[in-house]
């Protein structure tokens, strides 16, 4: 029996420099000109001060750990082969947080704080930000 496909972003209007950001390898963030306020994800206004007036700019895709969860039952059946996966809410170092996987690069078990940085891996058609636990941390 053959696995669905995995499913792709949907990408809008104000997503879209976010997506054209991930095809190009550069973890893209809004922030607002008004307060300084880092967002993510992308939004039409600033969540804190509701000002319109935001920019993109690009994260150095470096962060910490601030939480993880193991993953053993997948939500969609294309998820089935990467079980166990490992969940990740990272903090950037640009001030936002961001939902993504981890994809460890060695044997260790991660742990809160531990330095993270982005690793990119295509996820069937769609190239996607992951992050890996810096050796050194």
């Amino acid at each position: 029996m053959s696995r669905p496909p995995f499913p792709g972003p949907t990408s809008t209007p104000i997503s879209e420099p976010f997506w054209a950001g991930v095809d190009d390898e550069r973890l893209m963030f809004q922030r607002c000109s008004a307060c300084e306020r880092a967002i993510f994800p992308a939004r039409g206004h600033c969540p804190g001060c509701w000002s319109q007036d935001l920019v993109w700019q690009e994260s150095t895709g470096r962060g910490t750990l601030a939480s993880f969860a193991a993953v053993h039952r997948p939500g969609h059946a294309a998820f089935t082969d990467l079980t166990p996966y490992t969940l990740a809410l990272v903090d950037l170092e640009e001030g936002f947080r961001m939902l993504s996987r981890l994809v460890e690069a060695s044997d260790s078990t991660p742990t809160l704080g531990s330095s993270v940085e982005v690793s990119w891996r295509m996820q069937g058609e769609t190239r996607l930000p992951l992050f890996t636990v810096k050796e050194n941390s």
